[in-house]
């Protein structure tokens, strides 16, 4: 059975929301986002759409993060293998 970080995992590779895979980069390049993704979901799930948003904003920047609002469909998703689970 794939783990809850390898959904997430596979839900971020799908949105690809910093274009780095349409970019040609290697399929784990989210590795890391998908483990905080999951330690978010575990200590503060909360408002899971700002905090996905903040944690590119701080892992590269708010303008290479590009607009917010594209962040709303990839916490949906994550957030309904969540509610699965």
């Amino acid at each position: 059975m794939i783990d809850k970080i390898e959904l997430i995992h596979e839900i971020i590779n799908k949105h690809d929301p910093m274009g780095l895979l349409a970019g040609g980069a290697p399929t784990d390049e989210y590795d890391w986002e998908a483990l905080q993704i999951a330690r978010i979901l575990r200590d503060a799930p909360g408002d899971l759409e700002k905090s996905i948003y903040q944690m590119f904003v701080d892992r590269f920047d708010e303008e290479t993060a590009g607009d917010k609002n594209k962040y709303k469909a990839l916490a949906d998703d994550i957030i309904k293998i969540d509610i699965v689970d």
